[in-house]
């Protein structure tokens, strides 16, 4: 480090001297461009050091190009910390007899309540779902895709109302019936999972 010192103080005195010293006439700077190649200043020399301002600076980089704004967050039907992942309880909302041959709808009232599944279960005998749709309290409807079908006896179909959020359910209708000619009519029970 003691050697580096004065090494550099050299450096820095013999450019602040070249810088004195008077220029040479342009028949000499020619010869010597000839042979030496044309003056390239180096990062050292005054005119080009980053202390003078305005003298050897980088260029400004290219602007960018303007951010596009972030789209809107989905909408929010419920609060805090729910979601398909946050089933607190099951409620059992009862058993409902279904008719032979001719479907009929039924409505299963929740009453706003925090919504993430709906499990429907086929008792005594099969059942045939054509429909199901929920009513939201903000009068939005999600048609329950995956509930349609046909169900035998002791099997259960289990779906999410939404796929992200707990929706706050007004109601359930389901279209359904009891397909069997021979036998007792089927029960269909349905239970909610629901967020709170």
């Amino acid at each position: 480090m003691k050697l580096l010192t004065p090494v550099v103080l050299l450096l820095v005195s013999l450019n602040a001297a070249a810088q004195w010293l008077p220029p040479l006439d342009p028949a000499r700077q020619a010869e010597r461009d000839a042979v030496y190649g044309p003056y390239n200043p180096g990062p050292l020399t005054p005119g080009n050091s980053p202390y003078h301002p305005g003298h050897g600076r980088r260029p400004m980089p290219p602007p960018r190009p303007p951010v596009r704004p972030l789209p809107p967050p989905p909408p929010q039907y419920g609060h805090g910390a729910y979601g398909p992942q946050y089933t607190v309880r099951w409620d059992d909302r009862g058993v409902n007899r279904l008719p032979k041959l001719v479907s009929e709808s039924t409505t299963i009232f929740v009453g706003g309540r925090l919504v993430n599944e709906v499990l429907v279960r086929a008792i005594d005998n099969r059942i045939e779902i054509e429909s199901a749709v929920a009513y939201l309290t903000n009068g939005q409807v999600v048609d329950l895709r995956n509930i349609t079908g046909t169900l035998r006896e002791g099997r259960e179909i289990r779906s999410l109302v939404d796929a992200y959020y707990s929706l706050r359910v007004d109601r359930i209708d389901i279209r359904a019936s009891s397909p069997n000619l021979i036998g007792s009519r089927g029960q269909m029970q349905l239970v909610l999972g629901l967020a709170e």
